[in-house]
C-alpha cells in the first residue's frame, strides 16, 4: 500500500513539471553518520524501531551535535524528518534546534559552540551567520522544537512549513535563500541540567535537498492532497 501512495503522490506532483531533486551526504544515514561532523551526543540509531536514522540524545552533555556543509548545486529546498521521544516527567525542558548556517561556519570546527549557550560558558553560534532565522533580533536557527508540551514549534516566517505524520515524525521544509550556493545544516539537542530533567531522544532521517518547484495557481487546489503525499513520501522507513 505504500508503495501504491508513493506512486500516486509521484503521479500527481509530475502534473505540474518535473523538479530536480540532490542529497546531502548520507541524508538518510544509511552508512551511519558517514559525512557528517558530529560530537558524541550524536550515533547512528541504535533501535530497531528506527533504524538508519541519526540518534541526538542527551548523556552528561549539554548538547548533541550534528551537521554537514553541502553545495546546493541551485537546489533551494531543504527538507529533513525527526521524531522526538520523552521519557519521564517535565521537570525542565529540552531544546531541538535546526540551523542553516552560512559558509564562514566550519562545521567540523564548531562543534563545542552552541546556539543557545545559556549558563554553560559555551561559545555560542553568531546569529549573522544564520542564513534563515527565528526571532526579531534573530537568532542562530530556523526551527525550534521543545519537550514541553504546553510549547508550539517555533518557525521563520516565510521560509519553513512542518507537516506531522500519524505516527508522530515531523518533516520540516526549508526554502533556501535565493543566491545560496554553499551552506551547512546543523542540528542541535540542548539538555537541561536537571537530574529530574526527562530524557529526550531526537531521531533524525531523509534530509534531503530538491527544487522548489513553482505551483501553477490552476493547480492550487491539489495542495492538499499533494501535503498529505510528502508526509507520506518523507516519513520515516519502518520495517515491515
Amino acid at each position: 500500500m505504500r508503495k501504491i501512495r508513493i506512486a500516486l503522490c509521484l503521479s500527481l506532483i509530475s502534473l505540474f513539471g518535473s523538479a530536480a531533486s540532490a542529497d546531502v551526504i548520507n541524508g538518510d544515514f544509511s552508512a551511519g553518520l558517514t559525512g557528517w561532523d558530529h560530537n558524541e551526543g550524536a550515533l547512528p540509531s541504535p533501535f530497531p524501531e528506527y533504524p538508519e536514522s541519526a540518534f541526538l540524545f542527551g548523556d552528561g552533555l549539554f548538547s548533541s551535535i550534528l551537521s554537514q556543509q553541502f553545495d546546493t548545486d541551485g537546489l533551494s529546498m531543504l527538507t529533513f524528518s525527526f521524531y522526538a521521544e520523552v521519557t519521564g516527567e517535565i521537570h525542565e525542558t529540552d531544546h531541538f534546534y535546526a540551523s542553516i548556517l552560512d559558509s564562514s561556519y566550519t562545521s567540523a570546527d564548531s562543534l563545542s559552540q552552541s546556539v543557545d549557550p545559556a549558563d554553560s560558558g559555551i561559545d555560542p553560534v553568531p546569529a549573522g551567520q544564520s542564513l534563515v532565522s527565528v526571532g526579531d533580533p534573530a537568532d542562530a536557527y530556523f526551527f525550534h522544537w521543545s519537550s514541553n508540551p504546553d510549547q508550539t514549534p517555533e518557525m521563520a516566517d516565510g521560509a519553513v512549513s512542518m507537516i506531522t505524520d500519524e505516527d508522530g515524525w515531523m518533516t520540516i521544509s526549508l526554502l533556501l535563500p535565493s543566491g545560496t550556493d554553499t551552506a551547512t545544516i546543523r542540528f542541535e539537542l540542548i539538555h537541561d541540567y536537571s537530574e529530574d530533567d526527562p530524557m529526550t531522544k531526537i531521531y533524525l532521517d531523509n534530509v534531503t535537498l530538491s527544487d522548489a518547484a513553482v505551483i501553477p495557481a490552476p493547480a492550487a487546489i491539489l495542495l492538499a492532497g499533494i501535503g498529505s503525499c510528502l508526509a507520506v513520501a518523507f516519513r520515516r522507513k519502518r520495517p515491515l
